[in-house]
């Protein structure tokens, strides 16, 4: 998981709390009623009696939302933080990754259809306006402020079934922020720039199609990895132990790879960041690619 700074984090929890009392608001019977929420609990104690309190409220949680998506927005530049209205430059800086996620999921797509399925998404960003965040690191904020911890578990078994701004995954509440926002001003230059630079990926790739002809002796390579992959692979063969690799930086390294593999080299510089810990300690995929690797060295030499 990203480090981002203990300000940026207070902004992304300020944020789930609004929507969740917002969510707890709409879902209510009798919205002339009004309510005091439990984060920890989720659960709303009916305090005080007054017909316009609730469309009060309401107002005020879309305005904070607001402000909060606005500040998120402008500070994710630093914090590298991705969603789907960010800057241009952080999409770019994800574009391979969730590239590589996006190929891996639809197995028989291909880099144009990703690229496709981007553009269609920026046509059409109301149905796209999504936030993830991780229970993890909220509640990491939280345990660091001495705070109670919020039971996402809870939330997450006795959550709405209706029409609801926020979602309760497994390891992550997803939160659409179509309904929270009045314009897209803020995100339409960046709409312009993604939208660009998605256009000029997609005629590289119909120009580099153009220009390979495949006749019937040509094979297609047997082999389809991922960056991960491509790296733990690289590592088994020793090129990381060759004397020229050992004394360049790991920005040097990550480029040079980046060059002969074609993939985006910050990317790879934070799987190489990896290399130095166990295979487990890594985490469930991360073991799976290590095992991917381990097999196809074993499958050489049959």
């Amino acid at each position: 998981m990203p480090k981002y700074s203990m300000p940026f984090i207070a902004k992304i929890y300020r944020f789930l709390r609004v929507c969740l009392e917002m969510n707890e608001l709409e879902n209510k019977k009798d919205p002339n009623q009004n309510y005091t929420y439990n984060y920890a609990q989720n659960s709303c104690k009916i305090y005080y009696n007054s017909p316009n309190y609730y469309k009060i409220e309401i107002e005020k949680l879309y305005q904070t939302s607001d402000v909060l998506l606005r500040y998120i927005y402008q500070k994710s530049i630093k914090e590298n933080y991705y969603f789907f209205d960010c800057p241009s430059q952080v999409y770019i800086n994800h574009f391979e990754n969730r590239r590589e996620i996006f190929l891996n999921r639809y197995i028989d797509s291909s880099g144009t259809d990703f690229i496709q399925s981007e553009l269609r998404n920026l046509q059409n960003p109301e149905q796209s306006q999504i936030i993830t965040i991780k229970y993890k690191c909220i509640n990491k904020f939280l345990a660091k402020k001495k705070k109670e911890l919020i039971n996402f578990d809870h939330l997450r078994f006795n959550q709405n079934s209706g029409a609801s701004i926020i979602c309760f995954n497994k390891k992550s509440a997803t939160i659409n922020y179509s309904q929270l926002v009045k314009t897209d001003n803020t995100w339409k230059y960046s709409h312009q720039k993604k939208i660009i630079f998605l256009k000029e990926k997609l005629n590289n790739l119909k120009y580099n199609s153009e220009m390979v002809t495949i006749t019937a002796n040509e094979v297609k390579p047997k082999y389809q990895i991922t960056v991960n992959q491509t790296v733990i692979l690289l590592d088994s063969l020793g090129i990381f132990s060759h004397p020229t690799m050992e004394n360049i930086s790991l920005n040097k390294q990550s480029d040079l790879i980046g060059s002969i593999t074609k993939r985006n080299s910050k990317n790879i510089k934070t799987f190489i960041g990896k290399l130095n810990k166990s295979p487990s300690d890594n985490g469930e995929q991360y073991l799976k690619d290590f095992n991917k690797v381990e097999q196809l060295l074993v499958n050489l030499k049959k």
